[in-house]
């Protein structure tokens, strides 16, 4: 008897027949996991406006690192806790290759970037994590 690959048949008469879904990919593999993930790359400015670059898997979670000044250095010496820019990306290759490129442009070229997303500097991380103002109804 020829056997072919089949979710009904098993080569052990011993072992349960295969679940239909054997074979697909599982929505929970790292894979699937990966393929859902987003990375941000950011800007980050002190009230005095000196900037620091970055990228993160958790812009939630980093935002709140530089606000504590969870890790000592250049974002905690000059105070540096205003998210004040980010975009997203599906690929960390990605956001990367944007970090680095933002790193190497000039001071006023990364003024512009800020104002045309925020031009009023406000901290776009401000309310994250805070409770939803319920709307109140037009009269």
């Amino acid at each position: 008897m020829d056997l072919q690959f089949s979710p009904e048949i098993t080569t052990n008469p011993n072992e349960r027949p295969l679940p239909p879904s054997f074979g697909k990919p599982a929505q929970n593999t790292y894979a699937a996991i990966m393929r859902e993930r987003s990375y941000y790359v950011y800007i980050i400015a002190s009230r005095t406006r000196v900037l620091y670059t970055g990228m993160t898997g958790n812009i939630e979670a980093r935002a709140v690192q530089h606000k504590t000044k969870y890790f000592a250095g250049f974002t905690a010496d000059y105070n540096c806790c205003r998210l004040v820019w980010y975009e997203s990306y599906d690929n960390p290759n990605r956001a990367i290759e944007r970090e680095k490129q933002i790193k190497r442009w000039i001071r006023a070229k990364k003024l512009a970037l800020i104002q045309k997303m925020n031009p009023t500097w406000i901290d776009l991380s401000e309310n994250w994590g805070k409770p939803l103002q319920p709307i109140s109804p037009q009269q």
